[in-house]
């Protein structure tokens, strides 16, 4: 995306070895650090273009229990 002009303004996630990973791949001095997804206020964000966002992968995973949309929890996350 940022070799389409995007620049990335924030990052949800809530596990801490995927931030630690994210942040060590990415420089993110300038990106809000949102956290858990469920909890964002929407009238926090900044203006922005584009929202990108994937299915939270835990209910999806075959490393999980493959709940998908059975999981009440992460597999309705919309």
């Amino acid at each position: 995306m940022e070799k389409a002009g995007f620049t990335c303004i924030a990052f949800s996630e809530i596990d801490k070895a995927a931030i630690k990973t994210y942040k060590r791949l990415f420089d993110t001095k300038n990106e809000l650090e949102l956290g858990d997804l469920t909890k964002i206020n929407p009238e926090i964000l900044p203006d922005f273009d584009l929202l990108i966002s994937a299915f939270a992968c835990q209910s999806f995973s075959i490393v999980g229990k493959r709940e998908a949309l059975d999981n009440k929890e992460k597999g309705r996350i919309i």
